[in-house]
């Protein structure tokens, strides 16, 4: 059957028709007849160019009548063409006997040409005019193209890419997608991991946020099309420029930027607290240091968002709704902003505290050309002589070779720096913590607060003293200078005893839990909600900061002061975001606190874990298992019968016992004021008593308490190669080097001690004076009415008592033999008894809370004296001079200075008021013009009474360091 060829024009065409012709080009025939007029013309024009080389349908293209009757033909219908005359209407006259001949159009695929030339009827007839269709045979078929070379054929197959290098190519693809995505990623993470770029996102949204609420917005309608009447608009958003010219509208933009751009800015790059921001002598000119410290401005932005007087200014000015973003979301942004200011400063600390300490040894070697010209190619030259890479890590090597002969030298400034180091931290942490605990004290009420900061702290410090205390000081006491072999039996022995904590750890923390639910807890501490839960966690936390113990001693043996900055400020900083952000959901959520326990408690856990996490990252998990000391010789093997003797040293295990015993007495000594109160005072003065330890200690804790660690570490290290002393060590030092390490150490606690007496009474004389005016802004409202104020005002007397005695029990503690240890344990059983005697004593007398810290004073000093004796025969044995008579006594200069500061302060009082204005406006009273110019008066007489003891004292102190460098 001959094909069926399609022509004329879609609109006159029947419904059937356009149906058979949709079927034919194989798309849809289903819908009306517009339906399909539309769907054959779309499938048209997208096909035009191969359709109309198609006979069947190349007669759709163009203007054709209707017609879709089957040909009997290959070629279509012959056109007819009438030679009648028109008529004057413009009709064609139908003819009567019209002729049916005519010759088929040779090319249809340009039907507009043909119609703008038609052919005449005499051109077009043929001679012969077929009556009905040829048969169709491969002869009437038009030509195929010629066949391409079977090279060219061959060439493009070999062209075509391989399975193998397709699949290469999609791998390389995708990886070059996953590696742009990462190094977006970490760009994305680095970009919102810096403290600045948190500045300024949260600084752009909070003043977009302001102007979106402060100014009355207008709209207007903008025509998009031509047509304004009827054609889409847009909404455009505008500010009338009337608002601009408001005294109200500068007013709060002026109160937001003050606190959180203007002052912290212009503080940041005054005051540096970040020691990455230090320049030094060194600093080269193209490394120039960052302008703005953002440590420094974050924490006076967030004391300022916290301290700023909205409330009084909006009086003032009569511009209510100052304050637009309310005080919530202030401190909350002003604290993340400070959490990442401060995890970058201890991220970077370690790093400046080596540079320093390669520094000043560059300095004590230097090369001079007087010097004998051996000592440029030294061991020790060579080892200290470090270099930075082009990361600026600093890279140095020391010898083993070197480490025996330098490491006298290298132990002062060691100590010096590992000081420094853990200054600084508990300066960012505890100023941290103490920014935070501001808010926590609005949060928890004064019954949760002294619950978890008195009882629950008593559970923890009991629980970790116990189990640690006597390990971590007997493994300050070992030293290894034999061979190799020996220097890794001991490492070893004294890894495995740092697991001891954990063992003792454990069934302590569930006994002390169990006997605090069941018998020790008061019924008001039991009523609080959450109260089992978080003594869970409590107990649960000492269990997880006891498994860091392995690690911890590792750090302190190899000096890893870095380690231990990170890990102990992280976890600081975490308890306190953790506790704060706990708190702050509760309140939110409107319980009445009662999440207030166990917020502390998670707090308490996640300091474990963040610190557990960070020392196993910097350190590894190897030190997370015993190991088993190699076997020195044949002889020496027989000491390791015994299987508990071959991981663990008799003479270490011994020594940590004779500690822990004492610890006992110690603990009570230290926590004694904790025990009193949780017997005898109601959780309300708990509370105040606790808030007021917490600000009284931050002085001990940031500057005293890393003294303390690092002097022990000092002496442990300078005079523990003796055994008579009672160290663990393998050889005896000759008495040359013994009288060296003797003479350093009374040179060391001298100049502690010079330093500690002057500045304690330099603090005496101006925190006495200044503490009225700071209790009102420091201390909420609810706990002015507790003890805190009274608290506070004995911790000013109690603080430097505690710093003499620090110094002076770390150097006993490292010195003293089992048996001398055995004797302080006696003599601390009579310190308890006087100390318990005089919290009685004071308690009747009307101190109230207060005596608990008179008390504390009296058992120092005995404890003290007790510690002079002892230092006073050690230095008279080895006839090393040790006047302590002298040091502990300031310079009759700074003792003038200190009088005459502290008369000029009590006058000035007198005279303006400033404590009873203080009293009276509270937080309002620092804008006061009396008490700002009471506050510049002491401070201009502070820094006169640190200068005299600078030019008197500070300048010794520091040769004198030099010299032991």
């Amino acid at each position: 059957m001959a094909p069926v060829a399609y022509s004329g024009a879609l609109q006159p065409k029947k419904k059937s028709e356009l149906q058979e012709i949709a079927s034919a080009l194989r798309i849809s025939d289903q819908g009306t007849k517009d339906d399909l007029q539309a769907r054959i013309k779309k499938h048209l024009d997208s096909n035009q160019d191969a359709l109309e080389d198609n006979p069947t349908f190349a007669g759709l293209f163009g203007r054709r009548k209707r017609s879709v009757q089957p040909q009997s033909q290959v070629m279509p219908h012959p056109r007819y063409f009438s030679d009648k005359p028109r008529s004057s209407t413009g009709r064609r006259i139908t003819a009567l006997d019209p002729i049916r001949e005519a010759t088929p159009v040779k090319d249809l695929r340009d039907v507009s040409t043909f119609l703008k030339q038609p052919i005449s009827p005499q051109d077009s007839t043929p001679a012969q005019s077929p009556r009905r269709a040829e048969p169709l045979t491969p002869s009437s078929l038009p030509p195929l193209p010629p066949s391409a070379p079977t090279s060219v054929v061959k060439q493009v197959v070999e062209q075509l890419p391989k399975p193998a290098a397709v699949k290469a190519a999609v791998g390389a693809r995708q990886q070059e997608v996953l590696q742009n995505g990462y190094e977006l990623l970490v760009s994305l993470r680095a970009f919102l991991s810096n403290s600045r770029n948190i500045w300024s996102l949260t600084s752009i949204y909070e003043l977009g946020y302001i102007l979106f609420i402060i100014i009355p917005w207008r709209t207007v309608e903008v025509p998009i099309s031509p047509r304004a009447d009827a054609g889409p608009t847009l909404t455009l958003v505008y500010p009338p420029s009337s608002v601009f010219q408001t005294y109200a509208f500068w007013t709060v933009i002026l109160h937001w930027a003050l606190p959180t751009l203007i002052v912290p800015t212009l503080v940041g790059c005054l005051i540096s607290f970040n020691p990455n921001q230090t320049p030094s002598k060194s600093t080269p000119p193209t490394h120039p240091v960052a302008p703005l410290d953002p440590l420094s401005a974050s924490i006076v932005r967030l004391a300022a968002q916290t301290a700023y007087p909205y409330t009084v200014i909006a009086t003032r000015s009569g511009v209510t709704g100052i304050d637009i973003l309310g005080t919530n979301w202030r401190i909350w942004s002003a604290s993340v902003g400070l959490a990442f200011a401060f995890a970058e400063a201890i991220a970077g600390t370690p790093q400046v505290v080596a540079k320093e300490i390669v520094r000043e040894q560059r300095r004590g070697i230097e090369f001079h050309p007087d010097d004998d010209h051996d000592r440029e190619a030294t061991p020790t030259r060579r080892a200290l002589m470090a270099r930075e890479d082009d990361d600026g890590e600093l890279i140095i090597t020391l010898p083993s070779s070197t480490m025996s002969s330098g490491k006298d030298d290298l132990k002062s400034s060691t100590m010096f720096a590992s000081a420094s180091s853990l200054m600084a931290l508990q300066l960012f942490s505890r100023g941290f913590t103490f920014l935070l605990n501001q808010a926590l004290f609005r949060l928890a009420s004064p019954r949760a607060f002294g619950a978890a900061s008195i009882q629950f702290e008593l559970i923890l410090s009991t629980i970790l003293f116990l189990s640690r205390e006597g390990v971590r000081n007997a493994l300050l006491r070992v030293t290894s200078n034999d061979s190799n072999q020996r220097s890794e039996a001991i490492k070893a022995q004294r890894t495995n005893l740092s697991f001891l904590p954990v063992l003792v750890g454990i069934p302590l923390a569930v006994g002390t839990a169990v006997v605090y639910v069941r018998w020790l807890a008061g019924e008001e501490v039991k009523m609080q909600p959450g109260f089992k839960g978080a003594v869970g966690l409590y107990a649960f936390a000492a269990v997880m900061e006891l498994l860091s113990e392995p690690l911890y001693n590792v750090a302190m043996g190899e000096l890893k002061t870095g380690t231990r900055v990170r890990a102990e400020g992280l976890g600081i900083t975490t308890r306190s975001v953790t506790t704060f952000l706990v708190l702050l959901y509760d309140a939110k959520r409107g319980s009445g606190g009662d999440l207030a326990l166990l917020a502390f408690a998670v707090g308490q856990l996640m300091y474990s874990v963040v610190m557990f996490a960070t020392y196993v990252v910097y350190l590894g998990g190897s030190y997370m298992r015993p190991r088993r000391p190699p076997l020195l010789s044949s002889k020496s093997s027989e000491q390791y019968k015994s299987l508990l003797m071959n991981y663990i040293d008799k003479d270490i295990l011994y020594l940590t016992f004779t500690m822990t015993s004492q610890s006992l007495v110690k603990h009570f000594l230290t926590e004694g004021d904790k025990v009193i109160l949780s017997w005898f005072s109601p959780l309300q003065d708990q509370g105040g008593y606790a808030l007021a330890v917490n600000y009284g200690s931050l002085v001990a804790r940031i500057i005293f308490q890393p003294i303390e660690e690092s002097l022990r570490l000092f002496f442990s290290r300078t005079l523990g190669g003796s055994k008579d002393q009672g160290s663990i060590s393998d050889e005896k030092p000759n008495d040359k080097q013994r009288a060296s390490s003797i003479e350093q150490a009374a040179s060391t606690l001298n100049t502690l001690l010079s330093v500690q007496t002057s500045i304690s009474l330099i603090f005496v004389v101006f925190a006495s004076a200044y503490l009225p005016i700071l209790l009102p802004a420091l201390l909420p409202a609810q706990y002015l009415s507790t003890s805190a104020p009274r608290v506070l005002a004995a911790w000013v007397w109690y603080i430097p008592v505690l710093a003499v005695n620090g110094g002076l029990e770390a150097f006993l503690s490292s010195v003293a033999t089992p048996k001398d240890l055995n004797v302080q344990s006696r003599w601390m059983i009579g310190f308890s008894a006087v100390y318990i005697l005089s919290a009685l004593f004071l308690y009747q007398s009307g101190f109230g809370d207060a005596s608990l810290v008179y008390a504390n004073i009296v058992n120092l000093t005995a404890r003290i004296i007790y510690a002079l004796r002892f230092i006073s025969h050690f230095f008279s044995s080895s006839r090393t001079p040790f006047h302590w008579q002298t040091v502990l006594i300031p310079s009759p200069s700074l003792i003038v200075a200190s009088t005459v500061s502290a008369l000029s302060v009590w006058l000035s009082e007198r005279t303006l008021k400033a404590n009873d204005v203080a009293v009276e406006l509270g937080r309002r009273a620092v804008f006061s013009p009396a008490v700002l110019l009471h506050i510049g008066i002491g401070g201009v007489l502070g820094l006169i009474s640190v200068g005299v003891w600078w030019i008197k004292d500070g300048k010794h102190v520091k040769m004198r360091r030099s010299k032991v460098d």
